[in-house]
């Protein structure tokens, strides 16, 4: 009688063992997905419009003399806007506000940003002239203050543009 009780306890646990191992849970053929989430600046696209003057002729030039206007829009006009003379441009000698620029015959030109209204803000290496306003940026390139004899020819001028965001 002991021995089958022994018996009946020993099956007893080997069913229980058997039904728990076919209910166990396992996590079979693995996959994996990645996706890149992006969030945009919350500013709009900008427009920078740079427009000379057609009618310059070479010569001695006073200084103030306004060479071209400078706009720079955003579509939503709400973030503050900033400008700079572009490093892209490699017939550009940039100091701050001004610029020298070299043109294809090796004439230079000295030129400024009319800085009413912007100040220049430095955010790390970069530094821009920043209407903190807010709203469109409206100015002109102007010939550095003092007289200069400009030379025919065509002297290019790059500018970037960008949202600021403090």
């Amino acid at each position: 009688m002991k021995m089958k009780q022994i018996t009946l306890s020993i099956l007893a646990l080997a069913g229980m063992a058997a039904s728990n191992m076919s209910t166990a849970a396992s996590f079979q053929d693995e996959t994996t997905s990645s996706a890149t989430i992006s969030f945009s600046s919350p500013s709009g696209p900008l427009t920078l419009k740079i427009t000379p003057r057609s009618d310059l002729t070479s010569g001695i030039v006073e200084g103030g003399k306004r060479l071209a206007s400078v706009s720079v829009k955003s579509s939503d006009n709400t973030q503050k806007l900033g400008v700079r003379w572009s490093p892209s441009n490699t017939n550009q000698v940039i100091d701050n506000y001004a610029v020298k620029v070299t043109n294809e015959n090796g004439h230079i030109l000295f030129a400024r940003l009319n800085d009413g209204g912007l100040i220049q803000t430095p955010v790390g290496n970069d530094s821009y002239f920043v209407n903190l306003n807010g709203g469109a940026i409206a100015t002109d390139i102007v010939t550095q203050e003092g007289s200069q004899e400009i030379m025919p020819g065509n002297y290019v001028v790059t500018l970037d543009a960008s949202s600021y965001i403090a």
